[in-house]
């Protein structure tokens, strides 16, 4: 090749650096304005663990499960609450993703970390690097199976967690008002709030607002089968989406 060819493919290597340059640097301002954090992190809990892809089982076993025959549930027959509340919470990630949320995951993909742990770690990141809002995801479960409805929970006393409490279950009512035996409970205090006031670790022992839903009874039967409805589980995971949103104006 003569010295004329080569310092032509020299000019037409640097063109090529140069655009690729540019299409760098645009894809990467692309990026940080998409990762552009909303108000708050949305710490996003599943509560219980999920089912070992080494052994199949359930790793709560034998807590945090209930039999239902003739039914087709998550194994078996089987419904497992740690593997619903990961339904959830993946769907509730995916829309926060699509609206520009910021989230965090603080549980594993099927094992059951400690209520210790992971209160320390949602902690650290609400102290240290930004404010977060926790949604400890659950379904709920009575000593006779009979119980059926949503509700929800937060720490004792008038906190902020009361308002994002009354939110979601308010969000809750309006969306299912029109779904055949979808129950609400509440309970309310001296201050009017419909939220459940309880000492769960998880709302009483981190430091940032705490709620914990328990999306109707798994050891119930009706309950069940719509917890096991696709549709059910999308407009739900629609009332904490909402919820999300309205936090980031009022909280």
């Amino acid at each position: 090749m003569d010295n004329r060819k080569i310092k032509q493919v020299v000019k037409d290597l640097r063109f090529l650096k140069s655009q690729l340059e540019k299409q760098l640097n645009l894809l990467t301002d692309l990026l940080e304005d998409k990762q552009q954090p909303s108000k708050y992190c949305y710490a996003i809990s599943a509560g219980h663990g999920g089912i070992d892809p080494d052994t199949g089982k359930y790793v709560t076993y034998p807590s945090k499960f209930k039999i239902h025959d003739n039914l087709n549930l998550h194994i078996g027959n089987m419904f497992c609450e740690g593997v619903f509340n990961r339904i959830i919470a993946e769907k509730l990630i995916k829309r926060m993703d699509e609206v520009g949320l910021t989230y965090k995951r603080f549980y594993h993909d099927y094992k059951d970390w400690s209520l210790r742990y992971k209160s320390a770690q949602i902690n650290e990141h609400h102290r240290n690097r930004q404010k977060c809002i926790l949604f400890e995801l659950h379904s709920n479960a009575s000593s006779q199976g009979k119980a059926r409805g949503f509700c929800v929970f937060t720490s004792k006393g008038q906190t902020s967690s009361d308002r994002i409490a009354s939110e979601l279950w308010h969000e809750v009512k309006t969306a299912f008002e029109n779904v055949s035996g979808f129950k609400l409970l509440k309970q309310t205090y001296n201050d009017n709030d419909v939220d459940y006031e309880a000492g769960f670790w998880m709302v009483r022992n981190t430091a940032c607002p705490a709620i914990l839903p328990e999306f109707l009874f798994f050891d119930n039967r009706e309950d069940v089968q719509l917890l096991m409805n696709e549709e059910i589980q999308d407009i739900y995971v629609e009332c904490l989406l909402h919820t999300a949103l309205w936090c980031e104006q009022n909280i």
